[in-house]
């Protein structure tokens, strides 16, 4: 019932007394209400006060009738598990005899176990009942048994589930060691055999998870091994497939050492899991591998391990939500369920009450909606039927628990420290009295080095040999096992606590690690910075001799380079003064061409004043004549009295083109015989082919007219009727032909006068055309004077720039060599403390592998005790350090992480002077833990308030 609160009532139990007496209860929201109720009955089930329960006040208990349900005698147990261990025996009538045997064995070993294995404080949960001597029994029911060849083996089976029923749970090896006596005293005189013998030295466990068909069997032996049977060793091996294969299958892979004691545990969980209705309740501190095992068990089974993700907004809500889940995968669903919990994960009591409530009854009251008790209904009908049930909601819903509490197996891990875990084995005895116990004892120094190789082999680093790393394992193991020693000292001398558990161990190992690659980083950039000034420095002389020879040769590079540039300007003037001579000339030639060009062009333009004259008549003469056709001259040509103007103009064409008349004398043999010339003929002979003398016609050489011909011309010219616009009436042919001729009478006279001042411009032509020749001539020379020059100062700028670069080369190495001397000169006795201090930091970098040990050790240990525990601790380990780890003699904590500066500063921000605060404030800071201030005086929390306030952090 609820606990006393303040004043020693139980408000609960008044509220149950008073429905006892009145009927009923006052209804809170209407004020002086009385709320009857009717048909309830009350039936209680407690055990007697004491152990933790309260006494139960009289004025309740005269309501009750009792009914008191002593101690099971022996002959009723003997006839229950009887029964129960003749049916399995039943397939090997051979071992029938063993019967009474077993039983008898098994309740003295019960009897005489809750009458010595009393709890008390610190073995709270030594509580035994007769689930525990079930579970006895129900393990050796697990075994086929056809598979017991001997009696030998059946007998190691009653000794294993003995073993781990009732072992498994004591704390101490004290008890153990007189539990392992009485069994096997008991096993002797009762079997009548040597149980040493038969039962050995080493562990005996059974398990499923060797044999393909997954049948219980035994599984480890150190004496015998075969195909299904084990030793330790080879036991390793097996189980590191199953976690291989685990963290292949997860995005949350598991690092685990599978040393002997997490072998033993493993199997341990294992063989719980198998069970229907076994649940697991794994006592020990943080860290030992409670859960990480429990996963692996739960995978090896091929179970689904579930486990709630608490965070701040985690609620109870949530809780049944994930709890509800679990239990309908396991009842609807028909799936393996294992649900992991630890009490670090305890947010409310009310957790635990549901699963008390699970590991009771397999039920959590009123968790379920509506809806999802009709999927309950559903899921379940078939399973009642087969069970040939009547079909109603009270036996679907035990079916529904009976599938639930077989299938879903509850894991609760806690640690077995303090007032609050004895209060909770008394608030939910279901814990104890519904779970199989497994006690994780503090790791041995075989697991302590396993697990240390297996984290250290990992770390990178070639200054750590074989020989040392094996040093380092067992530098840890004893650091491990000197604080635990240290511990218990502190607690007798001081009265104070200081828990030593795996995670301490496990923070030392991997932050090992972590600071060694830290601190060796942190030197290797020392030695490398100060290495680097002293190859600077080293390098500077060497560039001191090497600008020196560079000097030396760069002078005489220099004084070629000025040679070379003063011939080139010599070279240079006297080009120029080639080239303004040849300059002066082509300007000469030049004004001379200009001159003759411009007299040229008035000659031209004098000649051509004088043939614009001429020329209108001459091109409309030349346009008439293109105007005739071959008919025009034909009509000409056929004319057979052709008009006296068409004879004056046949006549002109004739002389034109200096066709002879033919001569006619009249009146030959007279006195007065006249001879006539007759143009006619011949003109029409002329006209015989019109094409040809239009042709002839119209490229007639005017230039080439004889003043014969134009005197010839000239009567003709003067004649009236020559005239074209007389001409015009008799014929357009003939009047096209006189325009022509009229034109190439005035042609020649204009011409006549042109003609002296064309030559005359051809004579000055071809004077303008030499001098022009000349003047090119002059053009070229001095072009390529010029282009010599241009050539000669690009090769003058060139020779100056390489001057000019040798000189800049030469002021800068002048420049860089007198830097560099002076750096030297500075740096002088820079050099040797350089020196000096590099080869200090080789040392620090070999030695960090110890160094760094210490201030591990140091973190994850000595900051609960006090300067003079942790003085003494760490002058053991340097001691144990020294054998076989190289480190810094003297070495601590401080000079080993601490920073000079970063402490002053904290100085400065409120850290106290003292070594002791310095060094807590070293190992705070280095810690991957939350540190936890032990501060009266609050000068930890100023110096943290002050250290924070930059980051606005209040």
């Amino acid at each position: 019932m609820p606990a006393l609160d303040t004043y020693g009532a139980q408000p609960p139990i008044e509220l149950i007394r008073q429905f006892m007496d009145f009927q009923g209860w006052y209804d809170r929201k209407e004020i002086g209400s009385f709320r009857r109720i009717v048909d309830v009955n009350f039936v209680g089930a407690m055990g007697p006060p004491g152990g933790g329960r309260n006494p139960i006040t009289a004025r309740l208990l005269r309501h009750f009738h009792f009914i008191a349900f002593p101690e099971m005698e022996n002959d009723a147990k003997r006839h229950i598990f009887g029964t129960i261990l003749n049916t399995w025996l039943s397939a090997t009538p051979h071992f029938g005899h063993m019967l009474d045997t077993f039983l008898n064995t098994t309740l003295n070993l019960y009897t005489i176990i809750c009458q010595e294995l009393l709890p008390t404080p610190h073995k709270s949960h030594y509580i035994f009942n007769l689930r525990d001597l079930s579970k006895v029994f129900q393990g050796m029911l697990m075994m086929n048994p056809k598979k017991m060849e001997n009696q030998k083996k059946l007998l190691l089976l009653w000794y294993h589930e003995n073993v781990r029923v009732f072992r498994d749970r004591l704390v101490n090896d004290e008890d153990r060691k007189w539990f392992d006596n009485l069994l096997r005293d008991m096993m002797s005189k009762e079997f009548e055999c040597d149980a040493n013998e038969i039962v050995g030295d080493t562990m005996l466990f059974f398990g499923d998870f060797i044999e393909i068909s997954k049948e219980y069997e035994q599984i480890i032996n150190e004496k015998k091994a075969s195909i299904f049977i084990l030793t330790e060793s080879n036991m390793e091996y097996v189980l590191e497939e199953f976690l291989e294969d685990y963290n292949a299958s997860t995005t949350t892979p598991m690092k685990l050492v599978l040393f002997q004691d997490a072998i033993d545990h493993i199997c341990r969980i294992n063989r719980i899991l198998r069970q229907p209705r076994g649940n697991a309740f794994l006592l020990g501190m943080g860290g030992s591998g409670r859960q990480s095992l429990t996963r692996l068990a739960s995978h090896i089974q091929d179970y689904t391990c579930f486990q709630i993700e608490l965070s701040s907004a985690y609620t109870i809500n949530d809780w049944r939500d994930d709890i509800k889940h679990s239990m309908m995968k396991a009842g609807v669903q028909n799936q393996f369920m294992v649900f992991l919990f630890s009490d670090t994960q305890i947010k409310d009591d009310s957790m635990l009450e549901d699963l008390n409530s699970v590991l009771n009854n397999g039920d959590v009251p009123n968790i379920y909606k509506g809806d999802e008790m009709e999927t309950i209904f559903r899921s379940m009908r078939g399973h009642v039927q087969e069970a040939g049930l009547q079909i109603n909601r009270s036996n679907l819903f035990s079916a529904y628990v009976k599938t639930v509490r077989n299938n879903l197996h509850v894991v609760i891990t806690m640690s077995p420290i303090g007032e609050t875990f004895r209060a909770r084995i008394r608030q939910f005895p279901a814990l104890v009295n519904c779970c199989t116990i497994d006690w994780f004892c503090p790791w041995p120094e075989a697991a302590l080095q396993s697990v240390a190789m297996r984290f250290l082999a990992d770390i990178q680093d070639e200054s750590i040999t074989e020989d040392i790393l094996k040093s380092i394992v067992r530098m840890c193991q004893y650091m491990h096992s000197s604080v635990i020693d240290a511990s218990d000292l502190f607690l007798k001398e001081l009265s104070r606590h200081n828990y030593v558990t795996p995670t301490s161990y496990l923070e030392l190992l991997s932050g090992y690690g972590n600071l060694l690659e830290k601190k060796k980083t942190e030197i290797q950039m020392a030695a490398y910075r100060l290495s680097t000034g002293l190859n600077k420095l080293a390098s500077a002389e060497v560039e001191v001799k090497n600008m020196q020879l560079l000097l030396a040769e760069m002078k005489p590079k220099l004084e070629q380079a000025a040679r070379a540039t003063a011939r080139m300007i010599e070279k240079i003037t006297l080009d120029t003064i080639e080239a303004e001579k040849t300059r002066a000339q082509a300007k000469e030639q030049e004004a001379i061409a200009a001159r003759l060009k411009v007299e040229n062009q008035m000659i031209r333009d004098d000649a051509e004043a004088d043939l614009s004259k001429a020329r209108p008549m001459l091109i409309a003469a030349e346009k008439s004549l293109k105007a005739l056709n071959r008919n025009d001259i034909t009509e000409v040509k056929a004319m057979k009295r052709p008009p006296v103007g068409v004879l004056l103009v046949i006549e002109t064409i004739c002389i034109i083109n200096n066709v002879k008349p033919i001569k006619i004398t009249k009146n030959a043999g007279r006195l007065e015989a006249e001879v006539k010339l007759d143009y006619w003929t011949p003109g029409v002979q002329l006209l015989a082919d019109p094409g040809h003398f239009l042709y002839t016609m119209e490229h007639y050489d005017k230039e080439n007219l004889t003043e014969e011909m134009i005197n010839k011309l000239k009567p003709y010219i003067e004649n009236p009727d020559f005239q074209p616009s007389k001409i015009e009436y008799v014929s357009k042919a003939c009047y096209s032909l006189c325009l022509w001729v009229h034109a190439m009478y005035n042609y020649y006279f204009v011409n006549l006068k042109v003609k002296p001042k064309m030559e005359a411009l051809a004579k000055a032509e071809e004077v303008l055309v030499e001098t022009e020749k000349a003047l090119n001539a002059a053009i070229q020379r001095l072009k390529e004077v010029e282009e010599g020059i241009e050539q000669l100062q690009k090769l003058l700028q060139e020779e100056e720039e390489r001057k000019a670069e040798l000189e800049r080369q030469k002021q800068l190495c002048e420049d860089r060599m007198g830097r560099a001397v002076r750096l030297i000169d500075g740096l002088a006795g820079e050099q040797i403390r350089w020196t000096f201090t590099v080869a200090e930091l080789k040392k620090s970098l070999k030695n960090a592998v110890g160094d760094i040990l210490l201030a591990s050790g140091a973190i994850a240990y000595l900051t609960p005790f006090t300067d003079t525990y942790r003085e003494t601790l760490l002058s053991s380990w340097k001691k144990v350090l020294g054998e076989g780890v190289p480190h810094t003699p003297g070495s601590d904590p401080v000079s080993t992480l601490g920073d000079q500066v970063e402490i002053r500063k904290w100085q400065i921000e409120g850290l106290p002077r003292d070594t002791l605060s310095v060094e807590n404030a070293v190992l705070a800071m280095h810690s991957k833990r939350w540190p936890l201030f032990i501060d009266p005086q609050a000068q930890a929390n100023k110096w943290i308030r002050s250290l924070v306030t930059h980051n606005d952090i209040k």
